[in-house]
């Protein structure tokens, strides 16, 4: 979903497309009473950017797919809150004045392979399952930030191109560079050795 112009007021909101909202044209949206908000951008490497005049109870934000997740730019008037998850590569989350999740009961992230960023006005509380979770940053203006991640939180300065890939790139990338067994990296090493 693209528009120059366009809003959306509601209560709630599910919208599902290759991608929605754009980074120099986000969906504009107003849920009333902090409503639901459900998204799944379903392109390979589809991503969503949101700015909500209001905060919203988070159901499902999806971006991209498994193979190739996509963006997440939700940027909020007030708080983000809600049992559901944000899947993405790169999430960027931002309150002006509300929170993001609460310290008590936090908000579910899936950052793929990416950073997260999140800025609030209050309170951060933020859950990243199954994976590490790379920082670039995350400010509470007045609040307290809990973070919690099934494999770890790290500085997203201190990443490696090597700690990006997953497996399979990697294997593909041994592979390119004839540096596997059935790709001739044996008779590879013996023409060094002979030259």
């Amino acid at each position: 979903t693209e528009t120059a112009t366009g809003s959306v007021t509601s209560d709630t909101l599910s919208v599902t497309g290759a991608s929605v909202g754009t980074a120099a044209s986000p969906l504009a949206v107003t849920l009333a009473h902090d409503g639901d908000l459900t998204v799944d951008a379903t392109g390979n490497g589809g991503s969503v950017y949101l700015a909500l005049a209001s905060g919203a109870t988070v159901g499902a934000v999806t971006a991209g797919t498994p193979s190739a997740p996509g963006d997440v730019v939700l940027s909020a008037q007030g708080s983000l809150t809600g049992q559901g998850e944000i899947d993405g590569a790169d999430i960027t989350l931002s309150s002006t004045q509300g929170a993001i999740g609460s310290t008590t009961s936090l908000l579910q992230i899936d950052v793929e392979g990416g950073i997260l960023d999140a800025h609030a006005h209050g309170d951060i509380g933020l859950w990243q399952r199954n994976d590490r979770l790379a920082l670039d940053s995350v400010v509470s203006d007045t609040g307290d930030v809990t973070l919690d991640a099934d494999a770890g939180v790290y500085d997203a300065a201190e990443r490696t191109s090597a700690s990006v890939l997953s497996a399979d790139q990697v294997q593909a990338v041994w592979e390119r560079l004839h540096l596997t067994e059935n790709t001739g990296a044996d008779d590879d090493a013996q023409l060094s050795v002979t030259a």
